[in-house]
């Protein structure tokens, strides 16, 4: 699927997104603005974000999101053989090598990655930036951008294990900026550890974490965990009992033309917010839970 909102950006809107994606919200980079606070910034953010084609980027995440969909119907019922005619190589790494578009971190423009990867039934760990990666098996620990996007697509989908997903960058974890993230895990007790941006979060885009079984543990700190703005951010848990601890704007939270979304089916769970010592909430008071600004 290809979105190309990169190339149809004006170059001066490109550059002053490439300078500070999240500049309508951090004004500065790090804190967020008074609410009655001088908001030049924001109407000059708003002034580029009205360049950007939304609806096509939205149209590419529901075409991502049916073949996601057709691919877990066709695979709900595979075994090992199913995947492999020969056992012994079950646990091996297969990589499709190709550019797959451009993610976070350094000049969000110019930065590629690996095209595709398929890991068997092991326990692996992905640390570079990857475009989309099949996961069959094992406990695994993600410390790249794990379905996070800047400009293009990404998706994650891991069908089993007990995994972690570990990253001190934002936009990563099921994170979609100008572009469609999604990260899926099937099955197992797994932690998820970002910083801003991150876990289920939109910024004119579409970004979606969805952990379908488990006793799951997200942590994160600022727009997080089903937030965004222009855009749409989801965190969806279908059961387990699960822990989500944020600074702010996460669990639901949302500010200028933003849904977010923090959905949890079953289980006996705990939502903290603005709670944990050493969090960043941005310099603000703590949004979210169903809280919008």
């Amino acid at each position: 699927i290809e979105i190309e909102v990169n190339e149809q950006l004006p170059q001066e809107t490109r550059e002053f997104f490439a300078e500070n994606l999240s500049a309508y919200l951090l004004p500065d980079g790090e804190r967020m603005n008074s609410l009655t606070g001088n908001v030049d910034s924001q109407f000059k953010y708003i002034e580029h974000a009205r360049k950007v084609n939304h609806e096509r980027i939205f149209v590419a995440a529901c075409q991502f999101a049916d073949a996601v969909d057709r691919y877990l119907q066709a695979t709900q019922n595979f075994g090992i053989t199913d995947y492999y005619s020969d056992n012994t190589k079950s646990n091996e790494t297969y990589i499709i090598d190709g550019i797959w578009g451009v993610i976070s971190g350094g000049e969000p423009w110019l930065e590629d990655t690996l095209g595709v990867v398929i890991s068997g039934f092991g326990n692996d760990t992905h640390t570079e930036n990857t475009g989309m990666i099949i996961d069959l098996g094992g406990n695994d620990l993600y410390t790249n951008n794990a379905g996070g996007t800047i400009g293009s697509t990404a998706l994650v989908i891991d069908h089993k294990g007990d995994d972690a997903y570990n990253s001190d960058s934002n936009y990563v974890q099921g994170f979609g900026c100008l572009g469609v993230g999604y990260l899926v895990d099937l099955e197992g007790n797994d932690r998820y550890t970002a910083k801003h941006f991150s876990q289920g979060g939109g910024i004119m885009g579409v970004g979606c974490l969805w952990d379908n079984w488990g006793n799951d543990e997200y942590s994160g700190h600022g727009f997080t965990q089903g937030a965004a703005m222009f855009g749409l951010g989801a965190l969806l848990d279908n059961s387990g009992d699960d822990k989500y601890d944020c600074a702010t704007l996460g669990q639901g939270g949302a500010t200028t033309l933003g849904l977010g979304i923090c959905s949890d089916l079953s289980g006996d769970d705990e939502y903290l917010l603005n709670v944990t010592k050493g969090k960043d909430n941005m310099g603000s008071a703590g949004y979210g839970q169903g809280g919008a600004l």
